[in-house]
Formats: C-alpha cells, sequence, structure tokens
C-alpha cells in the first residue's frame, strides 16, 4: 500500500470518528456520504491535460529505439555500444525514479511535472545534434531523467 493511500484512509478514518463521536450513527453515514459525492467529482480538463503531459513525457523514450539504427549508422557504433544507451535510459527512468517519489512524498514540487516533460524532450531533441557517443549517453541520462521526474508527481496528483 502506499504513502498516499495510507493518507487518505487515515483522513477517512479520522473524519468519520469525529461524525461519530460528535452526532452519531446518522452522522457517520452522511459523512460517508459526503466523502462519496466529493469522490465521484471528476476534472476532466485536469485530467486531460495530466494524459497529453504523461504522453509528452513518454513519447521520447518510446522514440529511442526507433533512432538507435540511425545513431548506430551516424556515429558508427556497436550493437555493445546501442545496448548501452537503452540501458542507460531505462536505468534512469526507471530505477532512479523511487528516488523522485520519496521526494516527492516528502514535500509537493508541482514544478517537477513539466520539468519532467522538458527534460524527457530535450534530451531526445538535442539527440540528432550528438556528434560523439558521450554526448549522446549523457543526452539520454537526461531524457530518462525528465521521465523519472514526472512519473511521481504525476501518480500523486491521480491518486
Amino acid at each position: 500500500m502506499r504513502v498516499w493511500d495510507e493518507i487518505k484512509i487515515a483522513r477517512a478514518t479520522s473524519i468519520l470518528w469525529y461524525k461519530r463521536k460528535e452526532g452519531g450513527e446518522g452522522e457517520r453515514k452522511k459523512a460517508s456520504s459526503e466523502r462519496m459525492e466529493t469522490e465521484k467529482k471528476i476534472d476532466y480538463r485536469a485530467l486531460l491535460l495530466l494524459s497529453v503531459g504523461h504522453l509528452v513525457d513518454d513519447l521520447p523514450q518510446g522514440a529511442l529505439p526507433a533512432l538507435l539504427p540511425f545513431l548506430k549508422e551516424s556515429l558508427g557504433l556497436s550493437y555493445a555500444m546501442a545496448g548501452t544507451i537503452i540501458l542507460c535510459s531505462n536505468l534512469t527512468s526507471s530505477v532512479i525514479q523511487p528516488v523522485f517519489g520519496y521526494i516527492t512524498d516528502r514535500k509537493s514540487l508541482f514544478w517537477f511535472l513539466p520539468l519532467g516533460c522538458f527534460c524527457a524532450g530535450l534530451g531526445i531533441a538535442l539527440l540528432g545534434w550528438a556528434s560523439s557517443y558521450p554526448q549522446v549517453i549523457i543526452l539520454v541520462i537526461l531524457s530518462g531523467l525528465g521521465v523519472a521526474i514526472y512519473h511521481p508527481d504525476h501518480s500523486q496528483m491521480i491518486s
């Protein structure tokens, strides 16, 4: 169970306990129905923005395997070097993501959402001008960090 789920359960439990202590069973049912009404309200505009942001954030990482044949040919890379590019992308976007999740659980940093999209897009956009293998690795790491920055804060806003 995630930390935010536990916080929501704790808040809901304390609200129900407070209502029960104050007004009895009738108040408890009222608090429960009020909570259900607030949970049913969906902000579709915010949901659309988050969905488009998620698309913008994940698109560069999905495009990287399609760019590998061009990078391999233009820079004269071996298959091992091309595989290392994908490895760096996956490590920075997946393995480092819990670190950013820990940070956003401690303090809500909503500016991580646009920063993540920007870094993910910038890394892949500049990949076309990379003239050496180390530049490719640095840009792929930048893009992977953008993906890792975006997802924890995105998940926090959805839940």
